[in-house]
This record gives C-alpha cells, structure tokens and sequence, in this order.
C-alpha cells in the first residue's frame, strides 16, 4: 500500500476514535465536573494497553535525545490541551465544542509551513479554507444538547485548540525520532506524573463519581487507540495534511452525538460538517 494513503488511512482511523471518545467523555464529565483529574483518570488503563502494545509490536526504548520532544508533545497535547479541552466538554454541547476545536488546524497547518517547511499546496489552502469554514458555521448555533453553548465553554476550547496545534508539531517531530508507540507511552507518562499532585487528593471522590468508568473507556480510546493511529500516520503524510484529513471526527462526532447523546444537529452544524468533508475531498483530488 502506497505509504501516504496508508498515513491517510491511519489518520482517519484516528479521528473516528476521538469522536467517539468526545461522546464517552461528554458523559463522564457532566457528572466529575473536575477537568484536571477527568483528564489524569483517562491515562492508567490507556497506558496499560498501550504498554502491552508495546512489548508486542516494538519494545525499542524511546532513544534518549527524542525525550525532549516527547515530553513536550505530552505537555502541549495531553496535559494542557486536553486538559482545557475536558473543560469545555462540561462546559458546553459536544456539537458546539467539537467544531469550534478544529480551528487547531489552522495553527498547525501553517506553523509546518514556517517551521517544519512542508509544502504549501493548492490543495492545502483550499482544505484549510473549506475546513475552516465549516468550523464557522457549524459553532453558530448550538445544536441544544447538554449544557449549551456557553462563553467559558467556548474560550477553554480555544485554548486547547492554540496547545494542539502547537504540539502536533512536536509529536511529528517526536514520532519520527522515538516511535509512534514510544511517544504515545510517554505523553501518558507525562499525563499520570504532572497531574497525579493535583489528582491524588481527589482521588477517592473521583472513583466514588459515576462518570468515572466513561473517562476511563474514553481515555483507551482517545489518547490511547486514536493516538496511537494518528502518531503512525504523522510521519508518513505531514503534520498540515494530517490535521486537515483528522476533521473527518468532526462530521464523525455529530452523528454518533445524535445517536448517543440525543443532541440534535442543527442547519448550521449539518453545513459545516459538509463544508468540512468538502476540504478533505479537495485535498485529497488537489494534493497536500
């Protein structure tokens, strides 16, 4: 298999995995409420398939000039990120949260342009056009599931989205030099350590919560299955097309919020979804 559609492929897999995880995660965390330790709950069993992953596939350790870049990629992506990102699902609807995340791709997208010096293609600047102007309309209204659209929700979203999409960088650059398996164990690594001060007081509250198990299942899914894809993919098709082909969880998420959450789509939302699947079909007939 050609080595870019396998990226692609990858990549895609990924993203279905995280609008599935975003639904796990909407039902845990409208009853943890604490997005700190909803975030540190996510790693031990995740870390756990991903270790066994690991011995089975690839046991190379992480080489240790690539740690660097691994543990700043956990940072940006795992801690910070998702952290800011735990909030906004308690904050706010999954279908207003989820769209208005993608706007990361625009930060990412043009930061392995001036960083990383990957190619700007036509293909490229009309996924990233079409991308985000599904995200604009798809965050208008939102579509009236859980807790609405509400201006902290909005806010915390965004912070997450400027921390992804500076630590997609790192994680390209951290995938090629350690492994895609290896940076995933120790982004969770990073997640348990930096957080377990601040979760372990709360621990015992945290397990006694009934959205505990969701965090935990989402969490396998999420940061542990999705990532793994999406770190394999990175290398093979760069860090601003895969960002642009992960948008597909977008349209993903909407659907399975529908089934599972009863949050149903409005005008505004079902057109960004199309306007999003419009960027990634451009940059697949344009190039990336």
């Amino acid at each position: 298999m050609d080595s870019e559609l396998l990226g692609g492929l990858l990549v895609a897999a990924a993203a279905v995995c995280w609008a599935a995880a975003a639904i796990l995660y909407r039902r845990g965390m409208t009853r943890l409420a604490d997005p700190l330790t909803g975030c540190w709950a996510r790693a031990p069993l995740a870390l756990l398939v991903m270790t066994i992953a690991w011995l089975l596939i690839d046991p190379r350790p992480p080489p240790l000039q690539s740690l660097p870049v691994c543990i700043a990629a956990g940072i940006l992506i795992g801690v910070t990120g998702d952290g800011l990102y735990m909030a906004a699902l308690r904050d706010a609807s999954v279908s207003t949260v989820y769209p208005i995340a993608y706007t990361y791709i625009v930060i990412a997208s043009a930061a392995a342009v001036l960083v990383l010096g990957e190619r700007l293609t036509p293909g490229l600047v009309a996924a990233v056009a079409l991308v985000m102007a599904g995200v604009y309309a798809a965050s208008r209204e939102s579509g009236g599931g859980g807790g609405g659209t509400r201006l902290r929700g909005v806010l915390e979203v965004l912070g997450a989205s400027v921390s992804w999409g500076l630590g997609v960088l790192a994680a390209k650059v951290a995938a090629v030099e350690a492994g895609p398996l290896q940076l995933n164990i120790v982004k969770l690594l990073v997640i348990l350590l930096l957080l377990a001060p601040y979760a372990a007081p709360r621990l015992a509250r945290m397990l006694r919560g009934r959205g505990v198990g969701w965090v935990v299942a989402g969490g396998v899914l999420g940061i542990g299955i999705g990532d793994l894809f999406f770190y394999a993919g990175l290398p093979l098709i760069g860090a601003a097309r895969a960002t642009v082909v992960s948008t597909i969880s977008l349209p993903t998420s909407m659907l399975l919020s529908a089934l599972a959450l009863r949050e149903k789509p409005s005008i505004w939302e079902l057109l960004g979804a199309c306007l999003i699947v419009a960027g990634i079909v451009s940059l697949v007939l344009l190039g990336g």
